[in-house]
């Protein structure tokens, strides 16, 4: 046998017994540790409801072919997700969290192999399989807010994961793993698309880019990442309207409400980046992870062959760690704030830092890992792109991509036989930042009134027979909602004009049909505009037969009297009280009473009132 080259990392073969026994230990409690987060949320799935959002999210995925203007169509995509699960919003939940950190695996797994497989063995595979693991638990900092249900973005994030694979693979050969490679970069777009077109827009600028510096920009691969594209767009638009033509006119409509209400998604608000400023608690987090990547990555360059025992050290206390998280003895000061998730960052700059300052780093960055690291960094900006929130908050929910581009580095490290060790350390450190974004989002859920390990009580969300744990005063609402409707007459599929701005969930409650919007959000400039488009786009005869949700205090700038009279419904006269209900929430106004009015008129006499108004144009859009 010829001597090991210098710097070589002692392989499986050559570490002594105990060593041996440290690295499975090691390898093993970095496994549990992921498992243990993974399996934590999902269990917290079945507790907690969030009024606006999350009704928002449910509503679209339960009857997406009620409506025929939208820009996103994720209520499409996730609908046979939800049928599958039986309408149990619980399950639907899990399969969500489970699809993303699925897809999520296969990226991390596709990243390290297609960087580190020509020097890998048996014994890299078991990490790789560890820091993918680990990688893809860290996805789940996406649930900062605590809205697990599917929306839009989680359909984004599992989106540029596939793309992510995609482009790693993708090669100019003609083996299958190439092939799968360009398949995964054209179905990966075709989803985006689906999810947030100014999410693909910018995603259409990157992959070209990465292809071009990679070296992998092959004509052949990029016709069939295009022509998987166009025909996965093509099926679907034909599954949802019958015809590409009808789905373009659905995208165009539902830009042209969005624009009404001036919520910040017009094309010129693609990029909101107001600041990139931390508090100073954030700062010296940020600092802490980047130091400890740091110290992880550099223990191995210069004392390796004690990595392993000190591997079993760290991996200990963050299970730990995670442990003590789930067991509800929390850590002090959690926080939601989507920032926290950028703390992910700060692992990739710690690994940077210590394998740059080895002499002759620059050998490492060759072309297809300088591309990846580009794409990793820039793909939370794809994500975040088209917010009306600020792009550093909304990218750090897609912050994995930031601790890929760190273990991207490091393998190539490894490579050289210089850091495989590190790999499974650092990313079972990085598990600490989901650990504790999602202890803050448990905690103080979004729009909620209690933790959520205090709600508690087993309720009926619909007639549909789903069920969540919920606190007091969200079941005592939904109970009452659902019984005031039964005893004034409605039945599933009526028609309900929500006005409250804020509670399109209600609708789902009752198993209602929102008009051609299935949310009239309130709280923006154009509210008044938008409610009013809405309703001049659905048909009298619905109009006719609809009840009205209202409430007081208000916080949207729709006027109920107002608005309705354009349409002929008088609200003294052709509506009543069904009744009335105090809702308790957590955001302001936070006490409110809401009423619901059920129609009184004769629908036939209403539905001639309402056409006889967009004869006379009495409605600002002139009754097309």
């Amino acid at each position: 046998m010829g001597s090991r080259p210098a710097g070589r990392i002692l392989e499986s073969s050559d570490l002594s017994r105990p060593l041996q026994a440290a690295k499975s230990l090691a390898l093993v409690l970095s496994a549990c540790s992921s498992i243990i987060l993974v399996v934590w949320t999902l269990l917290r799935c079945r507790h907690g409801f969030e009024l606006t959002d999350e009704g928002y999210y449910l509503i679209w995925i339960s009857r997406p072919w009620d409506f025929d203007a939208s820009v996103t169509q994720f209520g499409f995509i996730y609908h046979p997700l939800y049928l599958l699960t039986d309408r149990n919003v619980a399950l639907l939940r899990c399969a969500n969290i489970g699809l993303l950190f699925g897809l999520a695996f296969l990226a991390s797994y596709a990243l390290l192999w297609s960087l580190g497989r020509q020097s890998a063995d048996r014994s890299s595979r078991a990490i790789w399989l560890c820091s993918a693991a680990a990688a893809a638990a860290s996805t789940l900092v996406l649930f900062s807010p605590w809205l697990p249900s599917p929306s839009y973005n989680s359909l984004a994030l599992q989106s540029l994961m596939v793309t992510a694979a995609g482009a790693v693979l993708a090669r100019g050969d003609r083996s299958a793993v190439s092939m799968l490679g360009w398949f995964l970069l054209g179905l990966g777009g075709a989803a985006t698309f689906m999810a947030k077109p100014t999410s693909a827009l910018v995603l259409g600028a990157l992959i070209p880019l990465y292809l071009a510096i990679a070296g992998k920009l092959n004509l052949r691969g990029l016709g069939i990442a295009i022509v998987v594209s166009l025909v996965v767009l093509i099926l679907v638009a034909g599954a949802i309207d019958g015809s590409p033509f009808a789905f373009v006119r659905r995208i165009i409509s539902g830009k042209q409400l969005s624009d009404l209400l001036q919520a910040g998604h017009r094309l010129g608000d693609i990029v909101r980046w107001e600041s990139m400023e931390m508090n100073h608690k954030s700062a010296s987090t940020f600092s802490y992870f980047m130091f400890g990547s740091f110290l992880s990555v550099g223990f191995v360059l210069l004392w390796r062959q004690y990595i392993w025992p000190w591997s079993v050290v760290a991996n200990a206390a963050i299970l730990i760690a995670i442990v003590l998280a789930v067991a509800t003895i929390r850590y002090p000061n959690p926080s939601s704030d989507a920032v926290q998730a950028s703390q992910l960052l700060g692992v990739s700059l710690g690994i940077a830092m210590a394998l740059f300052i080895l002499p002759g780093w620059h050998v490492l960055m060759t072309r297809e890992l300088g591309a990846a690291v580009l794409l990793l960094l820039l793909l939370p900006i794809a994500y975040a792109a088209g917010t009306n929130t600020d792009l550093w908050a909304a990218a750090g929910r897609a912050g994995t991509f930031w601790l890929l581009a760190g273990l991207a580095i490091a393998v190539a490290a490894a490579a050289r036989d210089r850091a495989w060790e590190a790999l499974p350390l650092v990313a079972a450190l990085a598990l600490l930042i989901p650990c504790y974004v999602l202890t803050g989002a448990m905690e103080a859920p979004y729009r909620q009134t209690s933790a959520l390990r205090l709600q508690t009580l087993d309720t009926e969300l619909s007639e549909m027979g789903s069920h969540l744990l919920l606190g007091e005063e969200t079941a005592a609402y939904i109970a009452q909602a659902r019984k005031i409707a039964a005893d004034g007459g409605f039945r599933g599929g009526d028609s309900l004009i929500d006005l409250t701005g804020t509670n399109p969930a209600t609708a789902f409650f009752l198993n209602a049909r929102p008009p051609a919007s299935l949310w009239m959000a309130g709280g923006y400039p154009g509210a008044m505009d938008y409610a009013i488009e809405v309703l001049r786009r659905t048909p009298c005869t619905i109009l006719a037969a609809s009840w009205i949700l209202l409430e007081e205090p208000s916080s949207s700038p729709v006027s109920a009297p107002a608005i309705l009279q354009r349409f002929g419904i008088d609200m003294s006269a052709d509506l009543t009280t069904a009744g009335s209900i105090e809702l308790v929430r957590g955001f302001e106004p936070r006490r409110v009473k809401q009423t619901l009015l059920r129609p009184v008129r004769d629908r036939e006499t209403a539905r001639l009132a309402c056409d006889v108004k967009h004869r006379d144009g009495s409605d600002p859009t002139g009754g097309h």
